[in-house]
């Protein structure tokens, strides 16, 4: 099984804000899912702590594999607690250092670049330490999608929580296209090449 999991805010406010970028990803992956042939929907369920979609992913060679598109309903800062209950029911049927995975927005990233990472430190996103924090590990895999606009402006609470500029709302719809079929690439290739088509520039 495949967790993937979307950081995000729960409400209307910040539904167009950059912090959110983690749930605009798992929607659109999930309407993509719904169309593509070797995928089918299970379902959807809401729990306390997160809403989510399962699909099952039938492979070239026939076998099936589920996949969870799950967003927490806590508060990003808390993103960790969803995880983790989901984990304590669900945990005997994935491992962590390959079957979760985290989408999510990086400010340490320029908008029009993103980085699929394994194993490494949230660098200071609060939403990544909480998840690292609850599991016990940070031994996952990360979709990084960059926020940081052209004019280099550092990732403050202000900035993320702002609703996106029209002058970048193009870049975010293409990027998170682009996501999209990156985290499609790892379930039905390897997260070796997702990496090499994500990790390079929008623009090179």
């Amino acid at each position: 099984m495949k967790v993937i999991v979307g950081l995000g805010n729960q409400g209307k406010q910040y539904e167009k804000t950059p912090h959110n970028i983690g749930f605009r990803v798992i929607d659109a992956l999930a309407d993509r899912m719904h169309d593509e042939k070797d995928m089918e929907h299970i379902g959807r369920k809401r729990h306390t702590l997160y809403v989510l979609d399962e699909f099952w992913h039938t492979r070239k060679e026939g076998e099936r594999e589920r996949v969870v598109l799950l967003k927490p309903r806590t508060f990003m800062n808390e993103s960790g607690l969803a995880v983790k209950e989901f984990m304590r029911y669900h945990g005997n049927e994935c491992a962590v250092s390959n079957d979760v995975w985290i989408v999510h927005d990086d400010g340490d990233i320029a908008l029009g670049s993103y980085r699929l990472d394994m194993n490494k430190r949230a660098a200071g996103h609060k939403g990544v330490q909480s998840v690292f924090d609850h599991l016990g590990t940070k031994d996952t895999i990360r979709f990084r999608f960059g926020i940081r606009p052209p004019d280099g402006r550092k990732k403050t609470a202000r900035f993320v929580l702002r609703n996106i500029p029209k002058s970048e709302q193009q870049c975010y719809d293409a990027g998170i296209a682009k996501m999209v079929e990156g985290i499609l690439r790892a379930l039905r290739e390897s997260a070796g090449r997702a990496q090499l088509f994500l990790n390079t520039r929008t623009d090179s």
